[in-house]
């Protein structure tokens, strides 16, 4: 077992990112697995954590590789990268307080809830609102080093579009590009399954999707196939447990 107290003792003392923090990692070898691990501040290696989203990394990571190579600058504020939202309250925040969520947003926001409506989701309006959902307890400018930290999504949501803008592409072909490939790994982004697991994942026994007919792919109303699908699913994990 390799120790990785040094880097969670990094993420705790000298990048103050959290009071606490677990690191573990593992990488196959020509000899099996060799395993990581490493802790800081009150954890251990039996602390529970709640892993929340797992992409996230892979976008903070792909923020740093866009920067090194000069793309953008996490110093950058969100207006300059993303015009449209320069007047909203997040339009002036440095894109590493969303990367880090001290930009003051609200944890999450139901930006989804067209759907459950059997509508479409308006793209702008929901980064406008992303953008416009500051916390009330955090006012003005934010500090040099940002508001008290708040896990949020919208801090993501806002980033992600950001680095699509200034690279050129999607935020999933970003993320390919960036950190997927150099790094061998065989997962996929969400757009991989729609188009039937043609892309770096391909599970085993997992039937090839249909290929659309040509001028279909985009014209999905809400009264189509999917929209119904998609709304039993956002039912079934929205429905209040049963006691």
């Amino acid at each position: 077992m390799i120790d990785l107290s040094v880097v969670a003792e990094g993420v705790v003392r000298q990048h103050a990112a959290a009071r606490s923090a677990v690191v573990a990692a593992a990488r196959h070898t020509p000899d099996g697995w060799a395993l990581g691990l490493g802790a800081a501040g009150a954890a251990d290696a039996d602390t529970p954590f709640d892993l929340a989203s797992v992409t996230k990394p892979l976008t903070a990571l792909a923020l740093a590789r866009l920067e090194r190579a000069g793309i953008l600058s996490r110093r950058e504020a969100l207006g300059e990268v993303v015009p449209e939202l320069a007047d909203t309250r997040s339009g002036g925040v440095p894109l590493d307080l969303l990367a880090s969520h001290r930009a003051g947003l609200d944890a999450h926001r139901q930006l989804y809830a067209p759907l459950m409506r059997g509508e479409r989701v308006d793209r702008a309006a929901a980064l406008r609102e992303a953008a416009e959902a500051r916390r009330q307890d955090c006012t003005g400018a934010p500090p040099a080093d940002g508001f008290p930290p708040l896990y949020s999504d919208l801090g993501y949501l806002l980033l992600g579009e950001a680095m699509a803008r200034r690279a050129g592409a999607d935020l999933d072909a970003v993320v390919e590009r960036e950190v997927v490939t150099p790094l061998g790994l065989r997962i996929g982004s969400a757009r991989w399954w729609r188009r039937g697991l043609r892309g770096p994942l391909r599970l085993r026994g997992a039937r090839r999707a249909r290929r659309p007919r040509p001028g279909l792919a985009r014209q999905r109303r809400p009264g189509s196939r999917a929209a119904p699908a998609a709304r039993r699913h956002l039912r079934r994990r929205l429905r209040p447990a049963q006691r």
